[in-house]
């Protein structure tokens, strides 16, 4: 079904960081009934795209752009697949991929429901100290913030705009009965293993959590 005014949509940006899947992503809603998804998808390609390659590890490689609509009656998800060899530009070994950039979304308005965030993947080691980004990635990220912001708010685009969606939730489901365990279970160790995978905790902040 064709976009129309104040359509709801979700961009993805999906790529690959040490063989595994990374993905980040916004809303936008459509300012006009005479735009597409892949009109949509083809804006982000040409302004922020180069942006996130500057703003990433060499070691994230950039596959696609998705496009899928909030509506039940929306079109299909569009992809957009990016051009080979787009890889982000920041020298250096990367941190494990469970390490990433925060940009938060504001909108001027109180409440949760009403701020957002992403999480930019592809931190060089060589562009953190005691846990914290620094320059040039920093300014390469802030530039990427600002890419996005002077693109798609206020008249930056004819078509889209960047907006934080938060949808109704829907009726909770009955909750199921809890599993019991029905004996107690003591087995005497015979091996332990490490693993050479680097792990995280539970915290997502510098100076959080204990």
């Amino acid at each position: 079904m064709p976009v129309q005014i104040n359509d709801v949509v979700r961009l993805t940006v999906r790529g690959t960081y040490q063989g595994s899947s990374v993905m980040y992503g916004h809303h936008f809603r459509s300012k006009s009934a005479s735009t597409s998804f892949g009109a949509l998808a083809s804006a982000y390609q040409s302004s922020i795209i180069p942006l996130l390659t500057a703003a990433t590890s060499a070691e994230c490689t950039w596959l696609e752009v998705a496009v899928q609509g909030t509506r039940q009656d929306s079109d299909e998800t569009l992809h957009l697949p990016l051009p080979g060899g787009t890889v982000g530009t920041v020298p250096g070994d990367g941190l494990p991929g469970q390490n990433s950039m925060l940009v938060s979304v504001h909108t001027g308005v109180k409440g949760k429901r009403r701020r957002g965030r992403f999480y930019v993947p592809g931190i060089s080691e060589s562009s953190q100290v005691g846990g914290r980004v620094i320059a040039p990635q920093l300014t390469a990220l802030n530039a990427l913030a600002e890419g996005i912001q002077s693109n798609f708010t206020g008249a930056g685009n004819a078509n889209w705009a960047l907006t934080v969606y938060s949808p109704a939730s829907p009726p909770p489901k009955p909750k199921p009965e809890p599993v019991l365990k029905p004996d107690t279970i003591d087995t005497l160790v015979t091996d332990l293993i490490a693993d050479s995978v680097v792990v995280t905790q539970r915290r997502r902040r510098l100076g959080v959590g204990a």
